[in-house]
């Protein structure tokens, strides 16, 4: 069942995946959200190889949150920098997106390894662009941290004219 809400996911959408994980007879766990890793705590807890997908640098994500206050910012990236540290190295591995994130994992996960999701060129066929006018779409969060504003600007300096979609949700009022 779909989540309720940031708390709803935290807490009882963990408890959901946990439980029906236990029904799979699945050689390897991935986990994709860090909401998760303590449902890949007791997994591991259970002898189940559990592998973390650390697609996002999630303590540098919660500095600039713009909902929680500054203070409440830096504690809940330093409890979450702790609190992955500890639970990644009990982990039988990670993949990282990139290798920034990969090399922060390193230390306490030495086979971490970096794999990038690029699409692959040859996966789209020349001829399904051929006449199709220049566009690029950006899907996920539009905040500051992310980025949005360079991206917008970087568009001012293009040469040729491209378009840009833009799918989210704006998180900070006035971007």
């Amino acid at each position: 069942g779909a989540a309720r809400g940031r708390l709803d996911r935290m807490l009882h959408a963990t408890c959901r995946v946990y439980r029906r994980a236990l029904t799979l007879d699945a050689d390897i766990i991935q986990l994709h959200d860090p909401e998760l890793l303590p449902a890949g705590l007791l997994l591991r807890r259970r002898g189940r190889k559990v592998v973390f997908d650390a697609h996002e640098d999630v303590p540098l994500q919660l500095l600039g949150k713009p909902y929680l206050t500054p203070p409440l910012r830096r504690l809940l990236s330093a409890a979450y920098t702790r609190f992955e540290r500890r639970a990644c190295a009990r982990l039988d591995g990670v993949i990282a997106a990139t290798p920034a994130i990969r090399d922060k994992f390193l230390p306490i996960q030495p086979g971490a390894v970096a794999i990038r999701n690029y699409p692959r060129p040859e996966e789209f066929g020349a001829a399904a662009w051929d006449g199709q006018p220049l566009q690029v779409c950006y899907v996920g969060g539009l905040s500051a941290l992310r980025g949005i504003a360079e991206l917008v600007r970087a568009c001012t300096l293009l040469r040729t004219p491209v378009r840009v979609g833009l799918a989210g949700r704006f998180s900070e009022p006035g971007l």
